[in-house]
């Protein structure tokens, strides 16, 4: 594999991170920053293919996607991860008041589902969704101009190989 193009393939992969969390930042999702840290990307060979996989954690679908009023579900472990927000945020004092807005939390979300209508008082564009999924289609033509950058340098560095040999094969036979 042609480790220029490799690096170029990757320097892709952190170009797609680095707007994806620019824009996880915005949109206000930022409490801990572990969903942003969670993001990586590995590159994977597939004989002369290169293919590319961004990960996050994956409640970073939810954040990404929202989850609808109909399918929310608010079980015990929602709550604790609930509680464990609003005791990072400084939002409660006593225990009490934590699990008491810990479950008006949870009948809000079953009321509007996720994100709530007001949640997008957090964000500095107004929205809370699409993190990924706008942010990838917005920079979709940038990416495919990068990636065109790529094969165009790859072609022309086969060529010149090939024409170097082929010029190096002349003079040795004649």
């Amino acid at each position: 594999m042609d480790l220029i193009r490799l690096k170029s393939v990757k320097e892709i992969a952190n170009f797609i991170i680095k707007e994806a969390r620019q824009e996880l930042e915005i949109q206000g999702h930022n409490n801990t920053g572990e969903l942003s840290k969670s993001l990586a990307s590995e590159i994977i060979l597939l004989g002369n293919d290169l293919e590319v996989e961004i990960s996050a954690f994956l409640y970073g679908v939810f954040v990404d996607q929202g989850v609808r009023k109909e399918r929310f579900k608010g079980g015990r472990l929602y709550i604790e991860v609930i509680k464990e927000w609003i005791v990072q945020k400084g939002l409660a004092n006593s225990e009490k008041e934590v699990k008491n807005f810990a479950f008006a939390i949870r009948a809000k979300h079953q009321k509007e589902g996720i994100p709530t209508l007001a949640s997008s008082s957090h964000s500095q564009n107004g929205k809370r969704l699409g993190w990924f999924t706008d942010t990838f289609k917005s920079i979709e033509p940038q990416i495919l101009a990068k990636m065109e950058r790529v094969l165009i340098d790859f072609s022309e560095s086969a060529i010149d190989d090939v024409l170097s040999q082929a010029a190096a094969e002349f003079r040795k036979n004649n």
